[in-house]
């Protein structure tokens, strides 16, 4: 994927995608990572309306761009596959296994379980309220493996159990930047946010449906 440049891609196909998005711009390491939660401080200020409901699987984080193809073979893989990618995510999944779940969510059993590696099949689970809350996340310190981070990629499989319009699933917050990092739905739409500033696709996603996801941008 070239640099300057932001895609996001919906089981292995583009959705959108936009050049010069946020060129020229370094996030800071060292921030807040949220998991089911949006950030407007760093490490909380979470809106229960726009918490995230429902599962997240196999959620890596790398510190560059991956290509289209790469991207492609990670969803044909399957989610029980095992795609490979040049470099290994700098935040692979077995870290967010190795995080407490807050509140109500959890790790549970999926389809996909491995009795010699337990952090694979376990699905994290942000289970449906009835009431709006900001008690169920995951967060810890994020180490990206460097000072800051000029480009990315975001993948994961997505299993939405809410019909309102507006959720972020993924967040990443750093002192003086709360926003520096936003995957989620806003209006409907699926969507990137880089250090403010927002990129939506025209992807809709229905409920009940496991979908994968994979947002990249880079900014050199």
């Amino acid at each position: 994927i070239n640099a300057e440049y932001g895609v996001i891609m919906i089981n292995g196909e583009v959705k959108a995608s936009q050049d010069v998005f946020k060129a020229g711009a370094a996030i800071r390491a060292g921030g807040s990572l949220v998991i089911g939660q949006e950030q407007d401080n760093v490490g909380g200020g979470f809106d229960g309306t726009q918490s995230y409901q429902g599962d997240v699987y196999n959620l890596n984080v790398w510190q560059y761009a991956l290509s289209e193809e790469e991207v492609a073979f990670l969803f044909t893989s399957g989610r029980c596959g095992y795609g490979e990618t040049e470099d290994d995510p700098k935040v692979p999944y077995s870290v967010f296994f190795g995080q407490e779940p807050q509140g109500d969510a959890k790790f549970v059993e999926g389809s996909c379980m491995d009795l010699e590696d337990p952090s694979v099949g376990k699905v994290l689970r942000f289970p449906p309220q009835s009431e709006l809350s900001t008690s169920n996340y995951v967060k810890f310190t994020a180490d990206f493996g460097a000072d800051s981070l000029d480009s990315l990629s975001i993948c994961f499989w997505y299993f939405k159990a809410f019909s309102d319009t507006s959720r972020y699933v993924f967040s990443y917050a750093v002192s003086g930047d709360d926003n520096a990092i936003i995957v989620g739905e806003q209006s409907g739409k699926l969507g990137l946010w880089i250090r403010r500033t927002k990129y939506l696709s025209d992807a809709a996603l229905e409920q009940q449906t496991w979908y994968h996801i994979c947002t990249t941008w880079g900014s050199d």
